[in-house]
């Protein structure tokens, strides 16, 4: 029962994630659903067998970024440099609306503790992925998002100037949402600071973008 309940929510989170990003650097959705769908059950089915098999629970939200990060670049076939940024914005945007909705619960006292498997995890995942959902719907809505990513792989790139240190930043950001993750997993009140971070993170990556969607019209 488990394995089905944590791989249903698990999916529809993934799929509310690839929704946000698709909306954030309006590609159509509706031309991608099956393979969001087919990637968000991969990752769902790696997120599971790391908790239960190999044990590797705190180290599971870095290796979803890496697999969004996969999956962007080799199944949608987005340039590996522009599925970096694809992925990092959308999982630290999908990241910091997680750690102030339970930021919230912790300071109403709704909330003491979060254990993989358990109803508050469930509910907490639910609740993100609607936010995110509902924030997707908005973006597209308003026809607000990024328009810089090229649909074709074959579109040239030159890594120099401000593209290499884009790179840079998507590198050592990388790491810095991993570790932000380790230290929530170490103790939920890091919680405080982890929602800190994010929201700077999120905040120097989308003023980048920005600048690169003004410099690429």
């Amino acid at each position: 029962m488990d394995f089905i309940l944590f791989n249903l929510i698990s999916m529809f989170e993934n799929v509310a994630a690839f929704c946000l990003m698709f909306a954030l650097f309006r590609f159509k959705v509706k031309e991608y659903f099956i393979h969001i769908l087919f990637a968000a059950f991969l990752m769902s089915q790696l997120s599971y067998y790391m908790r239960t098999v190999f044990d590797f629970g705190n180290i599971v939200p870095f290796m979803s970024m890496v697999m969004m990060f996969l999956m962007m670049w080799l199944l949608f076939q987005v340039q590996i440099y522009y599925a970096g940024i694809m992925s990092l914005v959308t999982y630290i945007a999908f990241s910091s609306i997680q750690a102030l909705l339970v930021l919230v619960q912790l300071s109403a006292g709704w909330l003491e503790v979060i254990e993989p498997f358990s109803s508050a995890a469930y509910v907490n995942q639910l609740i993100t992925a609607l936010i995110s959902l509902a924030a997707s719907w908005i973006l597209l809505r308003k026809r607000i998002g990024f328009t810089f990513v090229p649909f074709s792989e074959s579109t040239p790139l030159r890594l120099r100037g401000e593209n290499l240190w884009y790179i840079i930043l998507i590198i050592f950001l990388s790491i810095f949402t991993g570790m932000n993750y380790y230290w929530f997993f170490i103790k939920i009140d890091h919680i405080y600071l982890v929602s800190v971070m994010f929201i700077v993170s999120l905040c120097v990556l989308l003023y980048l973008s920005l600048r690169k969607e003004k410099l690429d019209d």
